[in-house]
């Protein structure tokens, strides 16, 4: 399974919208950008990726 990460505005409100619906939490992430730095990169090399 994918998470999308090129989501629209449209699509990304569609997504909280289903999760108040279900009664998901849904926190505010504060993600590094694909690649990310050091810390993702080491886990990716303990992962074998």
């Amino acid at each position: 399974m994918h998470t999308p990460t090129d989501l629209t505005d449209e699509q990304a409100e569609l997504l909280r919208q289903l999760a108040t619906l279900r009664g998901e939490e849904m926190p505010e992430a504060n993600l590094a950008p694909v690649g990310g730095g050091v810390f993702h990169r080491l886990r990716d090399a303990f992962k074998g990726r």
